[in-house]
């Protein structure tokens, strides 16, 4: 296993470290920090970027040839952070409790270390290594979100308010598709300079609220009829994922009840409640996303991916892309060599 001690707020510094340690070669575009790769230690790219607002965004598409532990001695003001895995797997140590935390592929947590102590993440070797870290430095962001405290819930406040870290905080969630979605498109984009600065600082703060929005519908009892128990949010996420990978022929809702083990009308609400959509919308929304990618990769027709998706009727496809998306699949398509001109 190879060691790295994080000891800074700025990515300027932290990535020109890694490059340093794990001889990478370090560019810069508009703020944006880069560590490439390619030798015996793994090969891929770290990326990493500060905002005025005490958010920074750590970028990882990276895979390492054996275990790389990074040991962050930040003192008592330990950012926020928000992290997100897309592919392979991430080991989280709490020095102050001892408790190891394991993320896999479309998991993400929130984590809020104790002041004072050290904490490490270890990116585990042998696969791709895909990952988000979106940290918030508290006394930095408060000044943003100040105002606006008392519209989420009170732990979550007090997290924030929590500037030197009085008390730990962790909630450990999936990620729903608008995360997987955002975060495809921040490792596909091409964009460089301002237009990427802009677009990494407009999915941070998105990635942030979906993940606060996350915790907060498994956590509080929102349901008018029902009480969810976190191992009914379990399997509520069972049977997401369940769909996510039948979503071309996904079973019905009566299966899928079945399957899972609750009853339909709690799985319809526990779906509106987590995902704000119905089962059928979705599997159509999850379907349209999947139809999009394969437009962009310009390797199919439409009547093939309408297929594909699960639709024998063109027309009805189209239609339901264009409410999904805004535009036909035609005219979306025509428009994609506009877009990677523009990149």
């Amino acid at each position: 296993m190879h060691k790295i001690e994080i000891t800074g707020y700025r990515y300027a510094d932290r990535i020109e470290n890694l490059g340093r340690i794990l001889n990478g070669q370090v560019t810069e575009d508009c703020d944006e920090y880069s560590a490439q790769f390619d030798n015996n230690y793994g090969k891929g790219v770290i990326k990493g970027i500060n905002f005025d607002h005490g958010v920074g965004v750590m970028m990882f598409d990276f895979q390492p040839n054996e275990d790389i532990q990074l040991v962050f001695k930040l003192g008592r003001r330990h950012p926020i952070q928000f992290q997100y895995i897309s592919k392979g797997e991430l080991l989280l140590n709490s020095y102050d409790d001892k408790i190891t935390h394991e993320l896999t592929a479309n998991q993400a947590m929130i984590y809020a270390p104790l002041g004072h102590t050290d904490y490490s993440m270890t990116i585990k070797s042998g696969t791709p290594f895909q990952a988000i870290i979106v940290d918030s430095i508290r006394f930095l962001f408060l000044r943003k979100i100040e105002c606006d405290l008392d519209t989420i819930p009170e732990i979550l406040r007090d997290m924030f308010k929590d500037t030197v870290g009085k008390k730990a905080f962790y909630h450990q969630s999936t990620s729903e598709p608008i995360i997987v979605s955002t975060l495809a498109d921040l490792f596909k984009s091409k964009q460089k300079g301002l237009e990427r600065k802009l677009l990494i600082e407009a999915n941070s703060l998105k990635l942030i609220t979906s993940l606060m929005k996350r915790y907060r519908v498994e956590t509080l009892q929102t349901g008018k009829n029902y009480r969810f128990s976190k191992r009914d949010i379990e399997l509520v996420n069972q049977a997401k994922n369940i769909i996510m990978d039948r979503y071309s022929n996904p079973p019905t809702v009566r299966e899928l009840s079945q399957v899972v083990g609750l009853n339909t009308s709690k799985l319809q609400q526990g779906f509106n409640m987590l995902f704000d959509k119905s089962i059928r919308q979705f599997t159509i929304t999850l379907r349209m996303l999947q139809a999009r990618k394969m437009l962009d990769e310009g390797d199919y027709t439409i009547s093939e991916i309408a297929y594909s998706v699960g639709y024998t009727n063109k027309g009805h496809f189209s239609k339901l892309f264009q409410k999904e998306f805004g535009l036909l699949p035609s005219q979306y398509s025509q428009r994609i060599p506009l877009r990677a001109r523009q990149r």
